[in-house]
């Protein structure tokens, strides 16, 4: 209860929704109380666009929250009974019909089955492209028990409903294709030359987008034509269709070029070529009309009849709110409003040179110069905006009026500053104040000058780092020693053992001294098998006769300090 009401303060405060928003009026669909239920209905059948992301989430998540067919069966069943309903054929609304039903029944089946119908709702009511799609999602969840729920949303949304059936063609459930054939079928919309005959823009617009995305290429000779639509909107959704389309339009934009521009495409050039040529040629025709009128009222103004280009503009932008070169309209109203003495229709030319090219280098000192506007009929009420002024003055230094008033202003204010209370101006409290309490801390340092010692006892403390020599006649104080604390003392001792230590040097440990050793022949190699040397000794005629002698006294021992005490073959010894 308690997350269902700080649920509903975060609808009414226009925060953004979750799914723990949609789960929170879910549980409450089981609720005992009947105003819980009663405001839980309202909420989940009436959720707004913002909550679409919400609803896609929620319906991703309740997958693996199945309802066996039968149960959705039984469960829709009573919420038409509830309403009256006897025929399973009738085309009548069953979401009337679930308070009246939870009220008698509220089991897991019957509570989710009540979820889904009402989010189905608010979908519908949303009437967007991307709600109509998750439509589908939501019968993808049991497809078996919606098959008289899906003729009836068909039969009741009508048209509306035919962009969400171009996208179910390509859904990944089965029964949501077939729903989308039959339904288009019972709208008798299967050829989109019908289906594009619509003048709503905003339907239009869409169909044409669910057209695209499927990648209908029956639709496309129809979508091609709408490529220079009046509607902005329209227009705009038809060339990104052609752009989908790819290469497999490029016969389309040919012909398009030729029919509508009276000129042959190159056929060197590739589908993104012609399709650029082809709308640069268009646009340059519809926009034609407007840029005469902005000629027109060029012409005016070099005339001197400001009146006439103000009338032309204006019948402009009544026409066309975005003109075709809202640059050059801009400047055009900021001359006008430049020209005329009247402060209000001088305003109102200021703000729609701001309006249409709010970007625009010129933005700053035009804003500036509306902002000066205001600010003199602010004067004139008896209240200043300097800021206002001084800003003017950044982008028109030779303003008379504000260059007045800033420096009257700047007048008042030093001669504000001379003439202030005297008493306040004879003597710096402030400076004394601060003064006053450096000298009380100064003071009380004074006064507590022993007692900074780190905690060690308020009493001069010897030189911890004597001479090794000290002078005759200079004896340390008796009782130094315990004047120290423990730790002091332990350093004391490290520090002279230290210091001992390095007199002496470092300690090592005793090595006897290395026997030398005798020099070795040269021996390419000698295997030593049982007690039997096997090998050679080089026989070079560069050989020194004087190595044999030391050679000699060294028949069966070796002097190597290396030992093996793993076989019992090695005959050499170790005399280290």
């Amino acid at each position: 209860m308690l997350l269902a009401a700080a649920t509903s303060r975060a609808q009414s405060t226009g925060d953004t929704y979750t799914r723990a928003t949609i789960e929170a009026h879910a549980a409450n669909l089981r609720s005992e109380d009947a105003a819980e239920r009663r405001s839980a209905i309202e909420a989940l059948g009436s959720l707004p666009p913002e909550a679409l992301d919400a609803i896609r989430d929620r319906v991703r998540y309740t997958r693996r929250q199945i309802v066996p067919a039968e149960d959705g069966l039984e469960a829709l069943r009573a919420f038409r009974h509830a309403t009256g309903s006897r025929r399973a054929d009738d085309m009548v609304d069953i979401a009337p019909g679930i308070e009246a039903a939870l009220s008698e029944r509220r089991d897991t089946t019957f509570a989710r089955s009540a979820e889904r119908v009402l989010l189905i709702r608010s979908l519908e009511a949303m009437n967007t492209l991307e709600a109509l799609r998750t439509i589908g999602d939501v019968f993808a969840l049991t497809n078996e028990m919606w098959r008289w729920e899906q003729r009836r949303i068909v039969a009741r949304l009508g048209g509306r409903l035919f962009a969400g059936l171009v996208l179910a063609r390509s859904h990944a459930d089965r029964g949501v294709r077939r729903w989308a054939r039959e339904g288009t079928r019972a709208l008798d919309l299967e050829n989109p030359a019908n289906a594009l005959q619509e003048d709503d823009p905003a339907i239009l617009r869409d169909r044409i987008t669910a057209y695209a995305e499927v990648r209908d290429l029956d639709a496309m000779p129809v979508i091609i034509s709408f490529v220079d639509h009046p509607d902005r909107g329209v227009r705009d959704a038809a060339r990104a269709a052609m752009e989908r389309f790819g290469r497999n339009g490029i016969w389309m934009l040919r012909e398009a070029m030729r029919n509508r521009l009276g000129e042959r495409a190159d056929e060197n050039w590739g589908w993104q070529r012609t399709m650029r040529a082809l709308y640069e040629g268009l646009d340059a025709q519809r926009l034609a009309p407007y840029v005469a009128r902005i000629e027109a009222a060029s012409a005016s103004m070099a005339e001197g009849d400001t009146e006439g280009a103000v009338r032309i503009l204006d019948a402009l932008l009544r026409d066309a709110p975005q003109p075709p070169t809202p640059a050059e309209v801009a400047r055009l109203y900021a001359e006008l409003a430049a020209a005329t003495d009247d402060p209000a229709e001088s305003r109102r030319r200021w703000q729609r040179a701001l309006w249409l090219a709010p970007d625009a280098p010129e933005a700053a000192s035009r804003r500036a110069r509306l902002d000066r506007i205001d600010a003199d009929a602010d004067r004139a009420r008896g209240v200043l905006d300097l800021e206002a002024y001084e800003a003017a003055l950044r982008f028109d230094a030779e303003d008379p009026v504000a260059r007045s008033i800033v420096a009257e202003f700047a007048e008042d204010e030093v001669a504000e500053a001379l003439t202030g209370d005297a008493d306040e101006r004879s003597f710096p409290w402030g400076a004394a104040l601060m003064s006053l309490l450096a000298i009380a801390g100064a003071a009380s340092l004074w006064r507590f000058r022993g007692r900074v010692r780190l905690g060690l006892p308020r009493r001069r403390l010897p030189a911890l780092f004597a001479r090794s020599k000290p002078e005759a006649g200079r004896t340390p104080p008796a009782g130094w020693r315990d004047a120290l604390g423990t730790h002091a003392q332990r350093l004391l001792a490290r520090m002279r053992e230290t210091f001992r230590r390095g007199r002496r040097g470092p300690r090592r440990p005793h090595l006897p001294p290395k026997p030398e050793r005798a020099p070795r022949a040269r021996i390419d190699a000698a295997f030593v098998f049982g007690s039997t040397p096997v090998g050679h000794v080089e026989d070079d005629d560069s050989y020194d006769a004087s190595l044999d002698a030391p050679l000699a006294g060294i028949a069966d021992t070796d002097t190597d300090a290396d030992t093996d005490t793993d076989t019992d073959t090695d005959t050499d010894t170790d005399t280290d």
